[in-house]
């Protein structure tokens, strides 16, 4: 079993690696930056979803318009931050 300090660890390494990508992306600006990590986050986090649990999505649809709304407000905050 592996224990939670290997787990805080993957962590960390995973958010400095993470900072180094974004540093490198923000030359793009920042509405791109954001687009562009959001879906790859999406992606990535789909097909893990579909490895582990396959195609039982069991989610609300209000579920789903909270989710959507969060991202848009990021977005538009990135976009009056920079």
């Amino acid at each position: 079993m592996i224990s939670g300090e290997i787990y805080a660890l993957g962590a960390a390494v995973s958010w400095s690696v993470a900072a180094v990508f974004y540093k490198k992306g923000i030359s793009a600006g920042a509405i791109p930056a954001v687009l562009i990590r959001t879906f790859s986050a999406m992606f990535f986090i789909l097909v893990i979803y579909l490895v582990t649990r396959g195609w039982n999505f069991d989610f609300t649809l209000i579920g789903f318009v909270f989710l959507n709304l969060g991202g848009m407000l990021r977005l538009i905050l990135a976009a009056q931050l920079t």
